[in-house]
């Protein structure tokens, strides 16, 4: 069962939430699996926003170790934090970004009109066969707050323990008293908002 606080003791809330399309493709580029997920996004006054998002199955292989891991309840839970680099499509990365790439230190992305650069918190675990990913950009949390975000998710009761109804318009979801218009990119997918993590390296 999906679990997703309305709230977490650190102050952050839910705000609103979109279903994401997602799909496996073998390597000849047939679609071997489908899947809909789901994107929740948290606010909290004064700080950035988070996004919980949470996989029906786990469409990708994961090669990049984690930074450090904890354990919750048996649950192994595994932090990152990656520099991104948004920049233009006709940007050219010097001598110096290659070898920080090829390092892993780097993640250049390519789409935004402008270099960007902003750090990455990730927070992923698997709980009964459903696949978490918490992540923030420029939330300046510490890992110890993320691990403690994601016990309450893991503690939670239920399914889908969000205490009041959602309403449903289009592909969005957000709480009772508000819409599209007060969250006009509301029905566009989580990675498609902006959210750096949607960009590819090349």
């Amino acid at each position: 069962k999906t679990k997703a606080p309305e709230a977490f003791s650190n102050g952050y809330r839910f705000a609103y939430g979109t279903p994401v399309y997602s799909r496996g493709e073998d390597e000849q580029g047939n679609v071997v699996k489908e899947q809909q997920d789901l994107s929740l996004m948290y606010s909290k006054e004064n700080m950035a926003d988070l996004s919980l998002n949470i996989e029906h199955g786990n469409l990708f292989d994961e090669s990049d170790a984690p930074d450090q891991t904890a354990v919750h309840e048996g649950i192994t839970l595994k932090y990152s934090q990656d520099h991104y680099r948004m920049v233009p499509s006709d940007y050219e990365p010097s001598a110096e970004e290659k070898v920080q790439e090829a390092a892993g230190e780097l993640v250049i992305s390519y789409g935004t009109d402008r270099v960007i650069d902003q750090t990455a918190q990730t927070l992923t675990w698997e709980d009964n066969g459903q696949f978490y990913t918490l992540l923030g950009f420029d939330v300046e949390m510490t890992p110890e707050e993320f691990y403690q975000m994601a016990g309450e998710i893991i503690d939670a009761e239920g399914s889908m323990k969000l205490c009041r109804p959602l309403q449903k318009a289009g592909t969005a979801l957000w709480p009772p008293g508000h819409s599209a218009r007060d969250i006009p990119d509301a029905t566009v997918p989580q990675e498609k908002r902006g959210n750096p993590a949607f960009l590819q390296p090349r």
